[in-house]
């Protein structure tokens, strides 16, 4: 399966809000989506990352460091594009992808993942 992990850019916006929406109202609610356009208007930077299969925006998610921790921030999917069984793997991927990306920042602190109820025990 070809996943590729490019850096989140503004033209990225529209169809993260649509994946959001995608996951409503299992994972997220309607309200999700201001929080969610203000974070990626003020909050994104080189740590947040688009999800890629086979050219297909399909997913985003990014890491940061705060208060010598690290954190996993803002991962989704669209729903039902994946099964479950490529979720597991793109899952693994992604946060391979991520614990690299962090482990090259030099700064080995603890990392915290903040989730939904639905999808802490994943």
């Amino acid at each position: 399966m070809n996943i590729t992990f490019r850096p989140y850019e503004p033209d990225d916006k529209e169809i993260l809000v649509n994946i959001l929406l995608s996951n409503c109202p299992k994972y997220f609610v309607q309200e999700d989506k201001a929080d969610f356009v203000f974070f990626l208007d003020t909050y994104v930077d080189k740590n947040f990352v688009v999800v890629e299969r086979a050219g297909t925006t399909i997913g985003c998610g990014g890491h940061y460091t705060k208060q010598e921790r690290h954190g996993v921030a803002r991962v989704m999917y669209k729903s039902g594009s994946l099964g479950r069984m490529n979720l597991l793997l793109i899952a693994d991927k992604f946060y391979h992808e991520i614990e690299t990306r962090i482990l090259s920042e030099g700064k080995f602190f603890e990392i915290q993942i903040e989730t939904t109820q639905l999808m802490g025990n994943f």
